[in-house]
């Protein structure tokens, strides 16, 4: 029987038979059964609270901590305004879509300068929307942190509140060739929806100012660490076979996930079966008179 973390990760090696995973990344998918999905199984109800932050001017995208999960039928409120809450993320697009800038030209080559700033014609700008180029290297807001990369090495920057920019090619662009940008454009206001996804909640508006968010949550239970044991060790080949249906699925082995599943249930019974047991124990008898 598998009782430490350890132990649960060979037993999901030896029934996956996925030897190339490493110990870190099958830990990621134990965690990400066992925060989830095998919480409900057993019949554990998530501890649910009110989680507050305040957001920020001009920034739309704010991570959720890994220890939280959103509840589906929550409200979120807005400086005590309730706000629309979404789950899809392609209706949430379209019912908000950006006001893009189409190949705004930003310089023109001269066979020498590799340096090109100034200020953009509409601002403030969306976060990860800027794109400049010479049609030979690219420059992208990747990280929606407002730095530039460049495609091959180049470097700069995009100031979203102000529209200001600064390009460094990693070649000087052709004499005569013209460099564009295309970027989305956005009116900051007090946020009336929020889309969930990716554990990240986005704003539309785009806020411009501080606002306190309220939004209830569910908290998941303490990731497991590779050093140490589930809080209860007859849990430990439940985890592993439940595990193991969630990388047959990855991997597209439907077979390998029935089998798995099959033992799954198996050993899951006999986790409820000990949960009943130990609840029926506690229990203070009722005097009979």
């Amino acid at each position: 029987m598998a009782e430490t973390v350890q132990e649960i990760l060979d037993l999901i090696e030896d029934v996956t038979q996925h030897r190339e995973l490493s110990d870190a990344t099958k830990l990621g998918y134990l965690n990400s059964f066992y925060q989830n999905q095998f919480y409900m199984d057993i019949g554990m109800q998530p501890i649910t609270k009110m989680w507050n932050f305040q957001t920020l001017a001009d920034t739309d995208e704010y991570t959720v901590p890994e220890t939280y999960r959103l509840i589906t039928d929550t409200n979120v409120q807005v400086s005590g305004n309730l706000i629309d809450l979404y789950y899809d993320r392609i209706l949430f697009d379209a019912s908000f879509p950006d006001a893009y800038v189409d190949a705004e030209s930003i310089g023109t080559g001269d066979g020498a300068t590799v340096t090109f700033t100034g200020t953009l014609t509409d601002f403030p700008v969306v976060p990860k929307s800027f794109i400049a180029s010479d049609d030979v290297e690219t420059f992208k807001d990747e990280d929606g942190d407002g730095t530039l990369t460049g495609s091959l090495g180049g470097t700069g920057s995009v100031t979203y509140a102000t529209g200001t920019y600064s390009v460094t090619f990693n070649t000087f662009p052709a004499d005569g060739q013209d460099i564009s940008a295309t970027y989305a454009e956005y009116t900051a206001a007090e946020p009336d929806s929020v889309l969930y996804y990716d554990n990240t909640l986005k704003f539309r508006p785009i806020p411009d100012a501080t606002y306190d968010i309220n939004i209830q949550v569910a908290e998941r239970p303490t990731a497991l660490t590779i050093t140490g044991s589930p809080p209860n060790l007859l849990w430990g080949d439940a985890l592993g076979y439940g595990t193991s249906v969630d990388i047959h699925n990855r991997y597209g082995d439907k077979d390998g996930a029935a089998s798995a599943y099959a033992i799954y249930r198996m050993k899951l019974q006999a986790v409820l079966k000990h949960q009943y047991k130990f609840r029926s124990s506690t229990r203070r008898s009722i005097p009979r008179w």
